[in-house]
């Protein structure tokens, strides 16, 4: 139910920003919305787990809408001196959903079920659906000439690389590596069709410049420490130290509860001097919560994890929002 929503976020969401360079961001933004609010509501009345997993594919499908071009409308309605500060409200504004998301969704699964934490998502697209459609539309509506047969490769290439991963967490390596051969075959096959197209999804040529790549090398690693961390905390607070879903929520409220005041601030210093000190600041705070998180056992307590995460929402909200 999980891996199927990430198949077709991750999967997509380059094909969803290139087609908003054609389109208009804020119009896929605006369609993911609603489709995002149909599979909520879909989730929600799922009457078999194979109805859900579908759900939760076309779930996925509207995260990537959603995902694919914010940075890219912030940058469309702001000015250049004020980039820094508008991607520090953005981050703030991530930062209070992910506060949110845990602790809501801790509560509501407690109380109500695990049906209910989808119906948590009815009302929020319902506020920002109208607004979307009057607010964040792009005036760009240009003929379409986008690389499809690539972004299906992805799609699959994605989702053999998550069934892969699965395989091997159950020990069935030999099956594992020949689907991991398969999705080798099918990234390669995804470069070449990306290298001959006349409109390739990403500008490869992009990767020459240091300072891109160097960038987006780094703060790949830095997110998947992070979700990394997110995906595995539960299991640890929970089977290990016996502690509710609805602590679990509170505990993992803390990175982003300090990223909601630090983000901002980032991105007034990256306004006022660069961005070198806060991503330096951010990148080595995030490593010193990384190797305090590596402490914990059996015997650890909820403060603990409550400060580690903490540090480790400064080093985030100082290192993204000068991006």
């Amino acid at each position: 139910v999980i891996t199927s929503y990430f198949i077709t976020y991750v999967g997509l969401v380059t094909l969803f920003a290139d087609i908003g360079n054609f389109k208009g961001h804020g119009r896929i933004f605006s369609i993911g919305i609603l489709l995002f609010l149909i599979s909520s509501i879909l989730c929600s009345i799922s009457p078999s787990i194979d109805f859900l997993i579908g759900s939760r594919l076309l779930q996925g499908l509207a995260a990537s809408m959603i995902l694919a071009g914010p940075l890219v409308i912030i940058e469309y309605y702001f000015p250049t001196n004020m980039l820094g500060r508008a991607m520090g409200v953005y981050g703030m504004m991530v930062a209070i959903g992910l506060g949110l998301g845990p602790v809501v969704g801790g509560l509501v699964q407690d109380f109500f079920g695990w049906r209910a934490i989808f119906l948590v998502n009815i009302p929020v697209c319902l506020i920002v659906l109208p607004l979307s459609i009057k607010y964040v539309q792009m005036k760009i509506n240009k003929p379409l000439h986008v690389n499809f047969l690539g972004g299906f490769l992805e799609l699959i290439a994605v989702a053999l690389i998550i069934y892969t991963l699965s395989i091997v967490e159950l020990g069935d390596y030999i099956k594992a590596s020949l689907y991991g051969i398969i999705s080798i075959i099918l990234v390669i096959s995804f470069l070449y069709v990306e290298k001959r197209s006349d409109s390739p999804m990403v500008n490869w040529g992009l990767l020459k410049n240091f300072t891109f790549t160097s960038f987006n090398v780094s703060f790949h690693v830095l997110y998947i420490c992070e979700y990394v961390l997110l995906y595995v905390l539960p299991f640890y607070t929970e089977k290990i130290l016996g502690i509710s879903s609805s602590m679990t929520g509170i505990i993992l409220s803390a990175a982003p509860i300090v990223m909601i005041v630090f983000t901002p601030i980032s991105g007034y210093i990256a306004d006022k001097i660069g961005s070198i000190l806060p991503v330096v600041i951010g990148f080595s705070l995030s490593i010193i919560s990384f190797l305090l998180l590596l402490t914990l056992n059996e015997h650890s307590t909820i403060l603990e994890l409550v400060v580690y995460y903490t540090i480790m929402g400064i080093g985030i909200a100082f290192a993204q929002a000068p991006i």
